[in-house]
């Protein structure tokens, strides 16, 4: 016997409700980068902005990127906490705006940090290109690196 709301069909959510839940699980759940120039360009130039934002020198904090990369933070990325966020945006057809957000401590209060610049669509890893095609979305999100201040997880 059916019920009496067997017939109605699920509410729809809008789509912009959408987009936002799935712009919410890929940055929850976004995948790290491989390694390539376009990588390696975007971490120094963070690298040189944390630098400037907090006074270290430049090839410390250079240091704990990469550790960060490797899966294994030094003393000075637990310290500040370091988490670096990379979000592609499509902006035509041929360029994406790309932001970096870094999250950090200085003296211990969180501060973020972001730089934009646009890349040609030939400057972007394979991977991500193909993301692009694969699925069209309006936007992507990478952890590129990330340290944690638990001594155990180095």
């Amino acid at each position: 016997m059916a019920t009496p709301n067997s017939s109605k069909r699920p509410a729809a959510l809008p789509r912009a409700a959408w987009d936002w839940l799935l712009s919410l699980l890929r940055r929850l759940f976004a995948p790290a980068l491989d390694d390539d120039a376009f990588l390696r360009g975007l971490l120094q130039a963070a690298a040189g902005q944390i630098a400037e934002a907090l006074q270290l020198e430049e090839q410390d904090v250079g240091i704990a990127f990469q550790r960060c990369r490797a899966g294994q933070a030094n003393e000075l990325a637990r310290q500040l906490c370091l988490r670096v966020d990379c979000s592609l945006k499509r902006s035509s057809a041929s360029a994406v705006a790309v932001t970096l957000s870094i999250f950090t401590l200085k003296e211990g209060k969180p501060v973020v940090t972001q730089i934009s610049r646009d890349a040609s669509w030939d400057e972007l890893p394979q991977e991500v290109r193909a993301e692009f095609i694969r699925n069209n979305p309006p936007e992507m999100h990478y952890v590129i690196c990330e340290a944690s201040r638990d001594p155990q997880r180095t």
